[in-house]
């Protein structure tokens, strides 16, 4: 195996992929990358197992056929080295990996290619695309009400349902829900997966906002996805996800529009003297203003007061700030509104849509804390 490549394309590609590799006394392949050159093609691929990143580059000439596995940080640590404009060769001679760049000579040792775990993907059962724009958006938006090491594992991940010409991200944590959705160009039945948390932060890294398209494959028991000259294979949670759609306040008793960014910028002060427990903050309308307190076990005390844009009726209701505030960093909009039945139900919170509450991008709901 030889090819010659120059250290720009190089080092892109295998810090792509080097995301996914750890110390693993078990495994030790696992801390390693494989090497394939065929076709004037380099395939550079990457697992931990649970996923796999393959990064294909084009026009590699000349080169001689072959494939090996490396230690993808020495490989990785020793070509970022290198002078920018430089050139790298690159070389098997037995067991020995040879990588050569101008007066600079590096040999690792390798394991065989043919050690290398990779993914059975079969015949998938839905595929179709959508801008990288699109899916970024929807998974940014939801992600980080996901489970962290819940017992109930299917919270552990994010759910991509597809259904009535959208495509839904959701994500819970038994606290708290976020659902956003996207149209998509072509219609397709409807399916559902589960990805997994380590999945949907690999997913989200490898994602820009372009508007290309990315092109999305879901089989019995994988999602894979390929983004330009990358394919990320994941598999997933075989569960099934909680019924969320009956929890979403269609009729709502009580409204108020509020300015999104005061209202960030007065919780992320306020959250300073607040339980450092249940992180707990009472909302509570006063005519036209908003008043926001907080205590904490040293009876310390908070109060932020905001003007109201509009309100139906009174508002009063406990919840966690935190939780609040992770809402309002990926909401856009200049308002948002906050939906509620009663002091004892959830909380609904969406971009303030002037014509119709029930026509959403991204709805996120928290259950009220015990007062």
């Amino acid at each position: 195996m030889k090819f010659k490549i120059t250290k720009k394309i190089f080092l892109y590609s295998l810090q792509k992929i080097n995301s996914l590799i750890t110390k693993n006394t078990l495994s030790p392949i696992l801390e390693n990358i494989l090497i394939v050159i065929k076709d004037n093609t380099l395939f550079l691929t990457s697992t931990n197992i649970e996923l796999e990143i393959q990064i294909s580059i084009p026009n590699i000439f000349p080169y001689v056929p072959g494939s090996v596995t490396v230690s993808g940080k020495k490989i990785l640590s020793v070509c970022r080295k290198f002078s920018d404009e430089s050139n790298i060769t690159i070389s098997l001679k037995k067991d020995k990996l040879k990588i050569i760049s101008k007066n600079s000579c590096y040999i690792l040792a390798t394991l065989p290619a043919n050690n290398f775990p990779s993914f059975s993907v079969i015949e998938p059962k839905i595929n179709f695309s959508i801008s990288q724009n699109a899916l970024k958006n929807i998974i940014f938006s939801t992600h980080f009400s996901m489970a962290i090491q819940d017992l109930r594992y299917f919270l552990n991940g994010l759910l991509l349902e597809i259904r009535n010409h959208h495509l839904y991200a959701v994500a819970t944590d038994g606290y708290r829900i976020a659902i956003s959705k996207t149209p998509l160009e072509h219609s397709c039945k409807y399916y559902a997966v589960i990805l997994p948390r380590k999945g949907v932060v690999e997913l989200l890294r490898l994602l820009n906002n372009s508007l290309t398209l990315v092109f999305i494959k879901i089989g019995e028991n994988y999602f894979q996805i390929k983004i330009n000259n990358i394919i990320f294979t994941s598999k997933i949670i075989e569960a099934n996800f909680p019924q969320y759609s009956s929890i979403i306040l269609n009729k709502p008793n009580k409204k108020l529009i509020i300015n999104s960014l005061l209202f960030k910028q007065a919780l992320s002060r306020i959250i300073i003297l607040s339980n450092e427990m249940f992180r707990g903050i009472l909302i509570k309308n006063n005519t036209n203003q908003l008043k926001i307190t907080t205590s904490n076990q040293y009876d310390e005390k908070a109060c932020e007061i905001l003007e109201i844009i509009y309100i139906n009726t009174d508002i009063e209701i406990s919840i966690n700030a935190y939780y609040m505030l992770d809402i309002l960093n990926v909401i856009e909009n200049k308002e948002i509104c906050l939906l509620i039945n009663d002091t004892n139900s959830s909380i609904q919170i969406q971009q303030n849509n002037h014509k119709d509450d029930n026509n959403y991008k991204s709805i996120y709901i928290l259950m009220p804390l015990k007062t």
